[in-house]
């Protein structure tokens, strides 16, 4: 779509020249010259009937009269009094204790977090095996004797 001349507009300015937006010469020169801009000028002209006439169906046949949009209001506000309120559910889930509802999540969690150390803490006190596992862990860390360094 160039021409040896110049390059050829963009769509947007084709569409703003068919709109009778942009009516400068340059324009008309080029077109007369340059059959891909003539081709999609064409293009343009089939896409802008096409939508002129979708858009003709979407228009109303009449405007409604005063007496008639007096009538449709009335009717509007017949049923806006006569309009019973939805009830919508307080609780769509399962009902939870009381005490639940009223302990804010991150404390929840910090709590959770807190009886699980304390869980895990027990087992280890308590069970023969849960001591011989920490004094194992423990032993790692236990010195064997201290070597004295001399610092100059």
């Amino acid at each position: 779509m160039t021409s040896p001349i110049s390059a050829c507009p963009e769509v947007g300015v084709w569409r703003a020249w068919l709109d009778q937006e942009d009516q400068s010469p340059r324009l008309a020169d080029h077109l007369a010259t340059c059959a891909g801009c003539q081709r999609l000028l064409a293009d343009l002209r089939g896409e802008a009937t096409d939508v002129s006439e979708a858009l003709s169906l979407l228009a109303p046949t009449s405007l409604p009269s005063a007496a008639e949009t007096a009538l449709a209001r009335e009717r509007l506000d017949w049923r806006r009094r006569e309009a019973k309120p939805i009830a919508v559910p307080v609780h769509a889930q399962e009902p939870r204790p009381m005490f639940l509802s009223r302990i804010a999540t991150p404390w929840r969690v910090a709590a959770s977090g807190l009886a699980a150390a304390l869980a895990l803490s027990l087992l280890v006190a308590v069970t023969p095996g849960g001591q011989a596992l920490a004094s194992s862990f423990l032993a790692q860390f236990r010195s064997q004797g201290v070597t004295p360094i001399e610092v100059s």
